[in-house]
């Protein structure tokens, strides 16, 4: 009830603010960059909707190491299948928001680019809830989560009667997911789930060099073809989607690719 309320309050009590300090135009953005990344976040969800009761059966039936890895390898494969869809968005959001509204309100393309980001870091949140659940250990998230977003309500409500602009709101939030991400659910996991801060960052490592190679490869590509017609924007989408796919395959491990190589000689054949 606590995390849920949390939640509610953080999505609508957002709006509500956002409403007293700009203009509808704004709110309208906010609103547009949440549908949007909902919708990137549909196929990554069913994918967890899959993976996360072999989680909780594995780690119910006493098979608390296979459980952790099953969670840390759905961490990395969640992780590349937001970075897959959100990465192209990001770099051509600006000839779909076009595409799609015509008339883009003010900050619409910059909140839903930096809403995206927080998806991905809240990747590593949204996978460490499932064995936090199978073992029972949900109270320092709940409270956390009704201290941070209260927290946040309040500094955001501080920074705009103080004149600060609208794109706090998502720098202030991409901290609050940071914290939930990187300290709040890690903590639990070393203390009470038996997990290892080195297993945890060996995750996060993987999921950085994947982000960092498909980047470099597509940085170029992105200086050259500098425009935001329907050529430029399929160009970048496709290289950048390719540059992700390629960087995730580089950094999987040995037993996941195996089981790709023996899936595709089986259909080819």
């Amino acid at each position: 009830i606590m995390a849920n309320l949390s939640e509610t309050f953080n999505q609508q009590g957002v709006l509500i603010m956002l409403n007293l300090f700009f203009t509808p135009a704004v709110v309208a953005a906010q609103a547009i960059s949440v549908q949007v990344s909902n919708a990137l976040m549909q196929f990554v969800n069913n994918f967890r909707t899959a993976i996360n009761p072999q989680v909780i059966k594995l780690y119910a039936s006493g098979q608390k190491e296979e459980s952790k890895k099953l969670t840390l390898r759905t961490m990395v494969y969640s992780f590349d299948l937001i970075l897959l869809l959100g990465f192209p968005a990001i770099l051509i959001m600006d000839y779909l928001m076009h595409l799609w509204l015509v008339e883009v309100p003010d900050y619409a393309v910059l909140f839903t680019q930096w809403v995206i980001v927080r998806r991905l870091i809240g990747t590593f949140s949204a996978s460490f809830y499932i064995p936090m659940m199978a073992a029972n250990k949900m109270e320092v998230n709940s409270v956390s989560a009704l201290v941070l977003c209260l927290l946040e309500f309040l500094i955001l409500y501080i920074l705009f009667m103080l004149g600060f602009g609208p794109l706090w709101l998502q720098y202030v939030g991409l901290a609050n997911v940071f914290i939930f991400s990187f300290i709040v659910k890690p903590y639990v996991l070393c203390k009470d789930i038996g997990y290892t801060a080195m297993e945890i960052i060996r995750g996060v490592m993987i999921c950085l060099k994947v982000s960092f190679f498909s980047l470099l490869f597509t940085l170029p590509v992105f200086v050259v073809y500098d425009g935001n017609d329907f050529i430029h924007s399929i160009v970048k989408a496709v290289v950048s989607v390719v540059a992700v796919a390629v960087s995730s395959f580089v950094f999987m491990d040995k037993e996941t690719k195996t089981k790709l190589f023996n899936l595709l000689k089986s259909k080819l054949r």
